[in-house]
């Protein structure tokens, strides 16, 4: 199953690294996300996902 990732999932991913001090490895265990993605979360500098309608 392919999960859309949202503000809302990016947000807890950031909260729990830099407020909790939490791994990157306990964030997946908590979220059922992969070490990939929750670094890139964490290395991104992006807050949110966009979505670009082309004209």
């Amino acid at each position: 199953m392919i999960r859309k990732l949202v503000a809302e999932t990016i947000g807890k991913i950031r909260r729990l690294h830099h407020v909790d001090g939490r791994s990157i490895g306990a964030i997946c265990r908590r979220l059922g996300l992969s070490r990939k993605l929750v670094r890139k979360v964490l290395h991104s500098g992006t807050t949110e996902s966009r979505y670009e309608r082309a004209e």
